[in-house]
């Protein structure tokens, strides 16, 4: 299934193989309304061509999160378990690890999404090139969502078997970064929509 998504969205999302090393994402989608309403020039084609690279890098980004967040699903899943079974010193480490991993996953996911906003706010025109991202884009946060949506489950029923067990702090730890997790995937899907909504026909 991954490797369909990491096709469909090659397809649409050019990656710049130029893209400076260790450049973040802010780097590559600055600058974007300036991007966009680039004359139809040679240099305003390169300036597309640099923002479509970099929706593309995204795009990307938003599915290795997919991967991740079905790999954490099975672990918060895992857990649950432990949680039954004993509460000793590998339990509480296990928390801790678990706790880790979700709240860099929704961190990721949560600079995805504001950057996402930020270039749906500076859109104002298009080209088939743009519009060709943008759809690689969109296939990534709907695929995207409908991974982080089960895991938010997960780490919800989580958060109540540790609440069950007197885990209180630990609980609403966890419930809170599930609620963070579903609130901005879905952000992400409703601001990649968007996008796609004012891009226009993909080449």
């Amino acid at each position: 299934m991954r490797t369909l998504i990491v096709s469909i969205v090659l397809a649409y999302s050019p990656v710049s193989a130029q893209a400076a090393p260790g450049a973040s994402f802010a780097d590559l989608l600055g600058g974007a309304r300036t991007q966009i309403l680039a004359s139809q020039s040679e240099m305003g084609q390169a300036r597309r061509q640099n923002l479509a690279s970099s929706l593309g890098q995204v795009a990307l980004d938003l599915v290795n999160s997919m991967t991740e967040a079905q790999r954490l699903r099975c672990g918060i899943a895992e857990l649950r378990v432990q949680t039954r079974q004993g509460h000793g010193l590998g339990f509480r480490l296990a928390i801790l690890h678990r706790t880790h991993e979700l709240k860099a996953l929704s961190g990721r996911l949560h600079n995805r999404m504001e950057l996402v906003t930020r270039f749906a706010r500076a859109w104002d025109g298009t080209s088939p090139l743009l519009a060709s991202a943008a759809e690689g884009l969109f296939v990534a946060a709907r695929h995207l969502l409908g991974q982080a949506t089960p895991l938010s489950e997960e780490v919800l029923g989580l958060a109540a078997d540790l609440e069950s067990f007197g885990f209180r702090n630990e609980a609403n730890e966890f419930a809170d970064q599930a609620s963070a997790l579903e609130r901005d995937s879905r952000e992400l899907d409703l601001q990649s929509q968007r996008i796609r909504e004012r891009a226009g026909t993909p080449v």
